[in-house]
């Protein structure tokens, strides 16, 4: 039995990666021509835009696109907020983060107002992503822990592998290995358990690599990235196959394997280009000015170091800054509002509970006192009945009396009249 549950979920799973290599292999002007605009062409669409952004995140943003407008117009909720996923998503891969969260951040709001706890977790996940990419680990981790505790309590069959795995990132920025290796196995079987989404499998292998490797197990970390290589290969996954080759080529670097780190390091910068992530080409390109450095070739080094400055500045230029740091203010001034909601919500459900108790304390209390007045009412008239009962055998008690008495005297009467009988007539 649990054979063939495999073999069904194995056989969907090929199937969902059929119909995304075909979609990606598409041209976006060919998808959108075929929609009739209903809210399964806005799940189509967006499905379509995640497993484009992969290759091209630009035919990625004009499909999400699409599939918001579309949304909208039907005031679909639900798929307002997977395409506004869908959308962040490919501005996240750009490296355009501001904008991904606030996209996300609208996603999460739609999700709470409609109670979608599902895709609120997955929701969370994004930006707990955004979060590592940006450094800030800790908030990464909050916002994953609770994504994962929403898919508990939902008894999902998804276990949050990629949240998981997503953890273990941050431990492993956090520069702790032991945390990093635990969650990414984790990770790797809920996966294994419930395999689902077309490149998770990649994104969980390279981190699985960057685990061992921070543990210093680097023909266990080798292992993990070759594998998840070989997958991005074959779902033609640039992304998943940029991020991977740039750890190569940096184990290839502690190693003094100069050559090789850099054929790693141009292969994750060529990739990183043909989708245009910025934050990919950001590391590539640092990467191959550290090695040229170590391999005293100046000329390629100020040319790779002139590239990573460039990037730099458009990805973490002042302006750049100050939008994320507005964004994320408002986004933490929205949540403590919201907590100031509920915290007012909670006390004004106390208030009304006190309230009610008191109001059923005082109507048992007015119930008690009623049944007590009709109490003593009763015992009042029992009381006056006592004493009518009373007086009747009283009454009755004398009526016999002088009954008897009357008796008596008749009796008596009757005795002399005979006695002076016989003395008038002497027998």
């Amino acid at each position: 039995m649990r054979f063939f549950f495999l073999v069904i979920v194995l056989t969907g799973s090929m199937t969902f990666i059929a119909e995304g290599q075909s979609i990606v292999n598409k041209d976006p002007e060919e998808i959108l021509g075929k929609q009739t605009h209903d809210t399964s062409d806005v799940n189509f669409l967006t499905n379509a835009s995640f497993q484009v952004s992969f290759v091209n995140p630009d035919s990625g943003k004009v499909l999400a696109q699409k599939a918001l407008a579309i949304a909208q117009a039907l005031h679909y909720k639900k798929g307002e907020s997977d395409a506004l996923n869908a959308y962040g998503e490919v501005y996240h891969f750009l490296g355009e983060y501001p904008q991904a969260l606030q996209l996300f951040f609208q996603s999460l709001q739609i999700n709470k107002d409609t109670k979608d706890s599902a895709t609120e977790a997955e929701t969370l996940g994004y930006i707990g992503m955004v979060y590592n990419e940006l450094g800030q680990y800790r908030q990464a981790i909050q916002s994953m822990m609770a994504a994962i505790t929403i898919f508990q309590q939902m008894h999902s069959k998804y276990q949050g592998g990629f949240e998981l795995s997503n953890i273990g990132d941050s431990y492993f920025f956090l520069n702790m290995p032991d945390s990093s290796v635990y969650y990414q196995r984790k990770a790797y079987e809920a996966y294994m358990n419930y395999p689902t989404g077309v490149h998770l499998k990649s994104f969980i292998l390279h981190h699985m690599g960057n685990a061992y490797a921070l543990s210093g197990k680097i023909d266990s970390a080798l292992k993990f990235y070759n594998d998840a290589i070989s997958y991005s290969l074959s779902m033609n996954d640039k992304m998943n196959m940029s991020m991977t080759q740039h750890k190569i080529a940096e184990v290839y670097t502690a190693a003094h394997q100069y050559d090789s780190a850099v054929l790693y390091a141009k292969r994750a910068l060529e990739n990183a280009k043909s989708i245009g992530s910025k934050l990919r080409e950001l590391m590539a390109s640092s990467l191959l000015s550290k090695v040229y450095q170590e391999k005293k070739n100046a000329d390629s080094a100020l040319y790779y170091l002139n590239m990573s400055v460039a990037i730099r500045d458009s990805l973490y230029g002042p302006e750049k800054i100050r939008q994320m740091q507005l964004l994320m203010l408002k986004e933490q001034q929205k949540q403590t509002t919201l907590e100031r909601q509920h915290e007012q919500y909670r006390n004004n459900v106390r208030y009304m509970a006190l309230i009610s108790g008191l109001g059923v304390f005082l109507l048992l209390a007015l119930l008690l006192w009623r049944n007590n007045q009709h109490k003593k009412r009763k015992n009042v008239l029992l009381q006056k009945e006592k004493q009518n009962v009373e007086q009747a055998y009283e009454d009755l008690k004398s009526a016999q009396a002088q009954l008897v008495q009357k008796e008596k005297m008749a009796s008596l009467g009757e005795l002399t009249a005979g006695i002076a009988h016989e003395i008038q007539n002497p027998l």
